[in-house]
């Protein structure tokens, strides 16, 4: 084999090993923010306590699914329908005797995609319920998009601590 060859096969091969390593990448962040949807959930009374509210119940699935189904044929779009439907938590707290809800976006890292996320949510929730309702994320840590929007009052952030990843 002459070196004009070796040189392809050897291009050959790297990228294989990059999309390899590319495809590990992807399912690993898949793994860590499916760890840290888990650690939120399990924290949704604390998130509410944490932002002065008392914890009433989660939503479920079917009744996000209902609210978005309800919604449809008024001007929102049916992809954002959609997300709403598939948010990561919804928790309905009470602050005194009156109804709220929070909206949280979980990651391992948070970015403005899940600030925006949380916000967009926490907005359809006051439209689809009439009650006020907040955003959240929970991660274990932050980018700058998402410091500035936490910083700025218009998010709250439940630190997930890494040894909240931890196996028990």
């Amino acid at each position: 084999m002459g070196q004009p060859e070796l040189n392809a096969r050897t291009d050959e091969l790297l990228t294989s090993i990059d999309r390899r390593l590319d495809t590990i990448i992807n399912d690993l962040a898949h793994m860590k923010g499916w760890h840290a949807l888990a650690v939120a959930v399990d924290y949704a009374a604390v998130i509410a306590l944490d932002m002065g509210l008392q914890y009433t119940r989660t939503l479920s699935r079917l009744e996000l699914a209902l609210m978005a189904q309800r919604a449809r044929g008024d001007d929102i779009p049916s992809n954002d329908l959609e997300r709403f439907r598939n948010a990561d938590l919804i928790i309905e707290v009470v602050n005194e005797s009156e109804i709220h809800y929070i909206a949280v976006e979980a990651s391992f890292t948070a970015d403005h995609r899940d600030t925006d996320r949380a916000q967009r949510n926490a907005g359809f929730l006051t439209r689809f319920t009439g009650y006020a309702a907040h955003a959240a994320i929970a991660s274990i840590r932050n980018d700058r998009a998402a410091e500035a929007q936490i910083a700025s009052g218009a998010i709250h952030w439940h630190r997930i601590a890494q040894r909240d990843l931890d196996p028990q």
